[in-house]
């Protein structure tokens, strides 16, 4: 007896050992993911937990893993985006000219040669993962040189083919060139947030825009002719029976759009469908294969135009881009700037400032458009998912473009047998005046939200109270109740009449 008693104290250890399972509960634990051993300034790190069901530990450590991971990389996409709109912030407050642009990290942060610490009691399982900033930013540095290398040889490539007269081969090289800007400008982002600040090479991508341009000039003397040409440039890098789902044109770097992209959405893809016999727009984005979106920046009398079809997982799999005179859209009579653009971004802004994401607890939200760049026609519908980690109480408040707040679901409790599992909002909601930028924002917490003041207009739900008084009473409880996990997703909708 007491041989096998010595064994099965052997085997725990070891078991603890090839896990890395600590014996004792960690500070990180009890501070959600904050670890004095592992300081931000120094480290990027990610916490996930799990429930340990019918006393599957294991399984449950694999799963508070993936949390952990997907919390580290969600959290420097984060950082990313705060360093995006407080540009956006200084740029719009002073009105001064953008020349130069940022890029949203769509794809998946490279979590290679991170670490692990785990812990579990009876009831969950903990993960922390960290990776040094500069080990990651090693990592990237060398993926930077690595593309930054063939973007300079395809570039001397597309040179070569136009000097020896080659001039649909050089669009097609030029045109090859721009997803691998896209994918060097995401990685110049990961290294600002990793505090590895070195210059981008814009002067190379103006000079093959600006070749590919002086190109194609003799054709784009309308919106229209510019949309012909850029369907027909992403249907040349595009595979064959591809379907695509239309999602949106943002101006700048936001969230958000305008009558303009509207008009050039639209107009692409009625070009795209109406040139491909082998490729088809569906109105549905879970029935596609991939989606079209892009962006637009105001460059004094000038406008850069970005098309990218983007593929499930994100990558860009054909891009488009031009620069054309501003006049072009001014004469169509189309507004270039998104209604109630700066104070769309102030708020935003606030938001950012104290970004809810203990880790713990994952959230998920999104809608029957997706997650992302989503416009809204007058007369669409809204339906609204969510998908937790652990079992939690859901609130959902929508922003609108007048200033008002409706509390659309409160303390709606997503139970245990529900977690893990898409979660329909029992309502759909339909896009409507005021017209503009609007934001949904959804919390989840361990335990019941404080209540909210409002008052009823027109069957809705009015929060009586401003934004810093909502945030406050959200993001407030983490630091008396420590122990409550909370989060929060927000997802930017513009609302346009149709």
């Amino acid at each position: 007896m007491k041989i096998i008693k010595a064994l099965t104290k052997v085997f725990i250890i070891l078991h603890l050992l090839f896990f890395n399972i600590l014996p004792n509960e960690p500070d990180w634990v009890k501070n959600l993911g904050s670890s004095a051993r592992y300081p931000e300034s120094i480290y990027a790190t990610g916490f996930g937990m799990a429930k340990v069901v019918e006393k599957n530990q294991s399984e449950a450590l694999k799963e508070a893993e993936d949390y952990a991971k997907a919390n580290l990389s969600q959290k420097l996409k984060s950082q990313i985006n705060s360093n995006i709109l407080t540009k956006k912030v200084e740029t719009e407050t002073k009105l001064a000219s953008y020349t130069d642009y940022t890029v949203k990290v769509n794809s998946q942060i490279d979590l290679q040669n991170v670490s692990f610490q785990r812990y579990s009691d009876k009831n969950y399982a903990y993960v922390l993962c960290y990776v040094k900033k500069e080990d990651l930013a090693e990592l990237y540095l060398k993926k930077y040189s690595e593309l930054s290398k063939s973007i300079e040889e395809k570039f001397k490539q597309a040179e070569s083919l136009l000097s020896s007269q080659k001039k649909d081969e050089a669009i097609e090289t030029f045109l090859s060139i721009y997803p691998l800007f896209r994918k060097l400008k995401e990685i110049h982002e990961i290294l600002i947030a990793l505090n590895n600040r070195m210059e981008y090479p814009l002067s190379l991508e103006l000079d093959a825009e600006k070749k590919l341009a002086e190109i194609q000039s003799s054709n784009l003397e309308s919106l229209d002719a510019i949309a012909s040409v850029a369907a027909l440039s992403l249907i040349k890098q595009l595979k064959e029976n591809i379907a695509l789902y239309p999602k949106a044109i943002l101006y700048q770097d936001t969230k958000f759009g305008s009558q303009f992209s509207k008009f050039m959405l639209d107009n692409i893809n009625a070009k795209l469908s109406g040139k491909s016999e082998n490729l088809k727009i569906v109105a549905v984005y879970e029935k596609a294969d991939a989606s079209v979106e892009g962006n637009y920046w105001i460059l004094n009398d000038k406008i850069r135009l970005i098309i990218n079809v983007l593929s499930k997982n994100k990558e860009v799999i054909a891009s488009y881009q031009i620069i054309f005179s501003k006049e072009l859209a001014e004469n169509s009579k189309l507004a270039l700037m998104p209604e109630e653009l700066k104070k769309a971004l102030e708020e935003e802004k606030k938001f950012a400032e104290a970004e809810l994401n203990t880790g713990g607890l994952i959230l998920e939200v999104w809608t029957n458009k997706g997650d992302d760049e989503l416009v809204f026609y007058e007369g669409d519908t809204m339906s609204v998912f969510v998908r937790v980690n652990l079992p939690s109480y859901i609130r959902i408040i929508y922003h609108l473009a007048d200033g008002k707040r409706a509390l659309l679901a409160d303390n709606m409790y997503v139970a245990s047998h529900q977690i893990n599992k898409p979660y329909k909002i029992p309502y759909a909601y339909e896009a409507c005046e005021p017209f503009g930028v609007e934001t949904m924002q959804v919390v989840a917490s361990l335990e019941p939200l404080p209540p909210l003041k409002t008052i009823n207009q027109e069957g809705f739900d009015i929060l009586a109270e401003d934004l810093g008084s909502v945030l406050t009473k959200h993001r407030g409880m983490k630091k008396v109740k420590p122990k409550n996990l909370q989060t929060e997703e927000r997802i930017k909708i513009t609302v346009l009449k149709k």
